[in-house]
């Protein structure tokens, strides 16, 4: 069994799931987010990936700084994923982005089990 703030889960895929819908790619005929999420022995894998608009290399590092916005295509007030990070701090985790422009985004979080 995996134990957590279940709020603050809620939280975290909101945040990530809801960007990849906002950043969706919509010259792609079909925009597409999954969500895999694995129990082990130490906690959980949570993967979210798109295929939209993705982030470019060089902003990779500031996406999760407070009123960072990567892009000025959708409206927002960039504090989504710094609250991500945050949450993911308080319960110990961590998380990582792999991105490539016009291909997308896959968020990876590890969170031990509380």
């Amino acid at each position: 069994p995996f134990y957590s703030d279940g709020r603050r889960l809620k939280i975290i895929l909101s945040n990530i799931i809801s960007n990849s819908i906002k950043y969706a790619d919509l010259s792609k005929e079909q925009s597409i987010v999954s969500l895999s999420i694995r129990n082990n022995t130490d906690g959980c894998n949570i993967m979210i990936r798109d295929n939209g608009i993705g982030i470019e290399p060089k902003y990779i590092q500031n996406i999760y700084d407070m009123f960072f916005r990567a892009t000025t295509n959708n409206e927002g007030d960039g504090l989504g994923l710094y609250i991500v990070k945050e949450i993911i701090d308080k319960l110990h985790g961590s998380i990582t982005v792999d991105s490539i422009i016009t291909k997308g985004s896959t968020f990876k979080i590890q969170l031990p089990s509380l």
